[in-house]
C-alpha cells in the first residue's frame, strides 16, 4: 500500500457518525465503526469492504477524477 492511501470521505473525521460514499462503488457506508477506511492527500475515505479499499489504494486518483 502506498504512503499516500494510507488505511484509515473526504474532510469527515474517522470518529463521525455522518454517512459517507464509497469512491470506488457509490455504496453509502457507515462511518462508524470505521471498519475499511484509508487517508489520501489529507482526507479520509470510507469503503463498503476490503476489496473497495484496497483498489482505491492501488490507484486513488482514478477514482477521485471528476468526468464532465
Amino acid at each position: 500500500m502506498s504512503e499516500q492511501a494510507k488505511p484509515r470521505s473526504p474532510g469527515v473525521p474517522a470518529h463521525s457518525s455522518v454517512p459517507s460514499t464509497d469512491p470506488v462503488c457509490g455504496m453509502t457506508v457507515a462511518t462508524r465503526p470505521a471498519v475499511h477506511v484509508a487517508e489520501y492527500e489529507g482526507h479520509t475515505y470510507h469503503f463498503c469492504c476490503a476489496g473497495c479499499r484496497e483498489r482505491f489504494a492501488a490507484d486513488p486518483q482514478s477514482f477521485l477524477e471528476v468526468t464532465p
